[in-house]
Parts: structure tokens; sequence; C-alpha cells
């Protein structure tokens, strides 16, 4: 950019000296001028392409770090939920696990109220197991 600013400087200097003595310029140097301001209007229209496409890039750029916002989000919307799920599922382990040793001192025992403790404890336990966490 930088130089592209110099060479439109040298270039303008040229012209506006070759311009001052246009009385007296030949014809190829009338040629040489159209050609430096043919030159002249080729880089600025260059420039302008160039500008477009930067400010193109710019607005897909943004763009893009919009929808990289949104995928974090739902990903981590997903890691949440799947946290959740590894401890209901976690729950569920603690609650089987007691439910099978409660049913293997429910076989050994021999006194009724202690069987009717421990069948109300299996009971509640499958009922926290079934029921629909909130």
């Amino acid at each position: 950019m930088k130089r592209l600013l110099c060479v439109l400087t040298v270039l303008m200097t040229s012209f506006a000296s070759a311009s001052s003595a246009l009385g007296q310029v030949s014809q190829s140097d009338a040629q040489t001028l159209q050609a430096i301001l043919a030159e002249l209007r080729a880089v600025h229209s260059e420039l302008r392409v160039q500008e477009a496409r930067t400010q193109t890039v710019q607005i897909l750029l943004y763009e893009l770090q919009t929808q990289q916002a949104v995928i974090n989000r739902a990903t981590q919307r997903v890691d949440d939920a799947r946290s959740k799920l590894s401890g209901v599922q976690e729950g569920e382990r603690h609650f089987a696990a007691d439910i099978t040793r409660s049913e293997d001192v429910l076989r050994t025992t021999e006194d009724q109220a202690e069987k009717a403790r421990i069948t109300a404890n299996i009971e509640r336990s499958k009922a926290e197991i079934s029921s629909p966490e909130e």
C-alpha cells in the first residue's frame, strides 16, 4: 500500500510538471502523459477493487466469528447435558447397587419386621430410579 502511494505521488508529480510545460510538449511527450494517466487510472481502479475485496473479507470474517460463537454455545450446552446425564447414570447405579444389597440382606433375614423395613426401602429406591428427575 505504501509502495502504491509512492508510485502515485511520483506519477502525480510527473504529471503536474509535465502539464505545466504542455505548451512545449512534443507528440511523444503527449503520448507518454496519456500512458501515465491511463496507468494512474488503472492503479486507482485496482485500489477500489482491492478495497471492496478487503471489505468483503472483513464481513465474511465477522460472519465466521458469529457462527463460531453459536457453535461454541451449542457445544457448551451439549457438554452440560452430558455431564448431567453422567450424574444421573451414576445415581441410578448407586440406587441399583443399594437395591441389590438390600435384596441380598432380605433373603438372609429371618425377622419379619426387618424384612418389612428392607422391602419398604427397596420399593422406595425403585420408585426413585423410575421417577423422572426434575
